[in-house]
């Protein structure tokens, strides 16, 4: 990966299918989000099977999307002001986020350290990624607030790594724009 300070690889998996392109996910009647338009993402949702990627190194981060689609009474109080708070931050400040072998390790704001704060927030997953995500949309460059909790921040040109479900724990999106992709084979 190029661009934007990113020292990172990927590698997809000869099997991975990008996800939602899949045939059952389009034969029948199905909505589809505004932001997959503008993405092509792979999804790492069963933990009990292998990711269809491995990610490894560190990239910017501009911003973050949140997502909770139900309450979970499992995980601790005052989680959506804490993560109001480290989007807010980011969003000024801009973050440094580390992976290794697919888990988050670090992500830092000015040096200081939030993984704690990610690992509680990601419920019984953990720090493990559930998605990479590139994003092809140069037209919203100029319109983008990440401090806006918006689904669209995810279509922007770059590329984009989740934790969490959005169920058990939070979904997390962690923003990285202008990250190029360039293929490569061994």
């Amino acid at each position: 990966m190029t661009g934007n300070d990113a020292d990172a690889q990927i590698t997809i998996a000869p099997h991975a299918q990008p996800y939602a392109l899949i045939t059952e996910d389009i034969e029948n009647d199905f909505i589809q989000s505004v932001a997959e338009f503008f993405e092509v993402h792979y999804a790492h949702m069963n933990p009990q099977e292998p990711s269809p990627f491995s990610f490894h190194g560190t990239l910017k981060i501009s911003g973050i999307l949140t997502v909770l689609r139900k309450a979970n009474p499992a995980l601790p109080e005052g989680l959506n002001t804490s993560l109001r708070w480290l989007s807010d931050r980011i969003s000024e400040e801009g973050a440094l986020l580390t992976i290794e072998d697919n888990t988050i390790t670090s992500l830092k704001i000015n040096d200081n350290e939030h993984i704690k704060l990610l690992d509680l927030a990601a419920g019984p997953r953990g720090l493990k990624l559930t998605e990479f995500a590139i994003g092809v949309n140069d037209t919203i460059a100029n319109s983008i607030d990440y401090k806006i909790n918006s689904q669209l921040n995810e279509g922007i040109n770059g590329v984009h790594i989740a934790i969490g479900d959005g169920s058990s724990g939070y979904h997390i999106d962690f923003l990285s724009p202008a990250v190029k992709v360039s293929p490569t084979h061994n």
